[in-house]
């Protein structure tokens, strides 16, 4: 069993990468549920009881935000990996304007909202480490 941690701020092509290369997981997608993190928190632990591969579609920027689905998932005997995708800000920007029928952060949302947002989420980033729980980590980079 393995677990995707998906960590970058939005617009950074979070959902596209599941899309992309989540064959085969069950993805788990804070934004799908409306931004509630008890939901998706309970969605995950029925699918990590279920013994399902899954990908953690959500921004994870801090460890201590991941802490919590590592743990469960470690006690569950998965293996873990990050995928962190590095993005310019104004890249994601435009996607956020560009994306049609996003759950959380609509496309009518003014620009500078949206920029304020992936901002504030690149100040609180804290890179993944290894000694997070993680068995590998991936930088994907679209500077």
């Amino acid at each position: 069993m393995k677990l995707i941690v998906l960590i970058g701020p939005p617009g950074s092509g979070k959902t596209t990468w599941c899309i992309d290369n989540g064959f085969g997981y069950i993805r788990i997608s804070q934004d799908v549920n409306g931004g509630d993190r008890k939901r998706t928190m309970s969605m995950f632990q029925m699918h990590v009881d279920g013994k399902y591969d899954i990908v953690l579609d959500r921004c994870n920027i801090s460890k201590k935000q991941r802490s919590e689905w590592i743990k469960i998932a470690k006690e569950a005997g998965y293996t873990i990996e990050a995928v962190q995708l590095v993005v310019p800000r104004e890249v994601c920007v435009e996607r956020m304007m560009t994306r049609e029928g996003h759950e959380t952060i609509p496309n009518t949302m003014d620009p500078d909202k949206m920029e304020d947002i992936v901002r504030s989420f690149n100040k609180d980033l804290e890179t993944p480490t290894l000694d997070e729980g993680f068995s590998k980590i991936t930088i994907m980079r679209n500077d």
